[in-house]
């Protein structure tokens, strides 16, 4: 199926009980928001889960990647996204998420009895402190576990980023499960003013553990919208092997242009194909082209491929 922008408001869906193969796109505090989670080659059930939520105030960016093969270990993705994405929306910090998250799932148990729980990663942006070019100004990042984020600067000759550091140690397979259930998240808060970036990426470990992360660069790099670059990202999973879940979210950080500049693939209103653009962001997510206006902060647009 092909990729298209969204058109126009939506009433709120609740999460489906799977995310096998699902992927949608939204309008951010700064940009657009492609996220997608897909189940492999190799498993039974896809144990990951991605969230994105707009709130009054702030923008949650959340993966998690349920710990165990077992069905709990996907409930305890489910819940423990959800929980974070609400939380972090309305709070504004990545770190209380993750907290929030973890407790809402201690007690799960997997099918043959071991307990259940879930990796976690959580990018938080401020719907309404963006800079007058419409970039974002800040990035909370928390995070447990071993799903990533990466940050690809505006500068083209500074490599991309990892953000955040694994909790696997190569001679301790098990860490990652004790430091979910019981570990403290680590936290990353990113001044945009001083380090202007271009794209956020979030992912489970079945992107960065099997792809060259070369290559994943080389795709957050050169996609020519977040849209594709998640399904790239996804495609390049799955040549590699798909050996196991692989979950994105690709998020714009530097807005879709500068006042009076910039590109956008469909106008987010009336759909019109690469519309000439007037004006691009104010901090509230405004488009003007030269057939509509939209503000689109307070109604974000969602569409599900």
């Amino acid at each position: 199926m092909t990729s298209s922008t969204p058109t126009g408001p939506m009433p709120a869906i609740a999460p489906p009980a799977t995310q096998a193969d699902v992927r949608a796109v939204m309008f951010g505090p700064a940009g657009y928001i492609a996220y997608g989670s897909h189940i492999g080659r190799r498993r039974a059930s896809n144990n990951d889960w991605v969230t994105v939520r707009i709130g009054d105030r702030f923008t949650a960016l959340v993966v998690a990647d349920g710990v165990g093969a077992g069905v709990g270990a996907g409930d305890a993705a489910r819940v423990a996204c959800e929980v974070a994405a609400a939380t972090a929306a309305q709070t504004g910090f990545a770190r209380v998420a993750c907290q929030a998250a973890r407790t809402a799932v201690a007690g799960f148990f997997d099918e043959d009895g071991g307990y259940a729980t879930s990796t976690l990663t959580v990018a938080v942006l401020s719907n309404h402190t963006a800079r007058s070019d419409g970039a974002a100004s800040w990035v909370e990042l928390a995070w447990l576990g071993d799903s990533s984020a990466w940050l690809l600067t505006a500068d083209d000759d500074m490599p991309m980023d990892r953000l955040t550091t694994p909790h696997n140690p190569d001679d301790d397979p098990h860490m990652v499960l004790r430091h979910v259930m019981d570990g403290e998240p680590d936290r990353e808060l990113l001044d945009l003013e001083e380090q202007p970036a271009r794209r956020l990426l979030l992912c489970s470990d079945g992107l960065d553990g099997y792809v060259d992360h070369e290559v994943i660069e080389r795709i957050v790099r050169g996609a020519e919208t977040v849209h594709d670059a998640r399904d790239a990202l996804i495609a390049a999973a799955l040549e590699a092997g798909g050996r196991d879940n692989v979950t994105v979210v690709v998020a714009e950080l530097g807005g879709v242009g500068e006042p009076g500049r910039g590109v956008v693939k469909e106008c987010p209103v009336c759909g019109r194909q690469d519309p000439p653009v007037t004006t691009l962001g104010d901090g509230a997510g405004t488009i003007e082209t030269d057939c509509c206006h939209a503000d689109v902060t307070d109604a974000p647009r969602l569409h599900a491929e």
